[in-house]
């Protein structure tokens, strides 16, 4: 029999879905290349799986959930201060144990 398919990944308790809107631009040599919302959940999961990831990214060196995208802060239990207003929750990139690792490049 084929093996079991792998559970999806679940976000921390701590995360939030945001307030306000969130995006992440995709950008290749310069050029955005695409816009995607990240403002309807606490998480998003990017992988080369479509059954595993939100987001499916079809390169081979991507895992099949590779990493997530996590709204909200663990230093004061999802929130952003604890003020009631998680409309700037902060975002964490969270490596989900992929072969090569998870970077962020900052543009700085």
């Amino acid at each position: 029999p084929p093996p079991a398919a792998a559970a999806r990944w679940e976000p921390p308790e701590w995360a939030v879905a945001p307030q306000a809107p969130v995006s992440l631009d995709l950008v290749r040599g310069g050029t955005k290349m695409q816009s995607l919302q990240l403002s309807r959940k606490r998480a998003y999961v990017f992988g080369r799986s479509r059954e595993r990831a939100d987001f499916a990214v079809p390169d081979e060196s991507v895992s099949r959930a590779h990493a997530a995208i996590v709204h909200g802060s663990p230093a004061d239990g999802g929130r952003d201060g604890g003020d009631g207003d998680d409309s700037e929750a902060p975002l964490h990139l969270i490596d989900l144990g992929s072969t090569k690792g998870s970077f962020l490049d900052t543009g700085a």
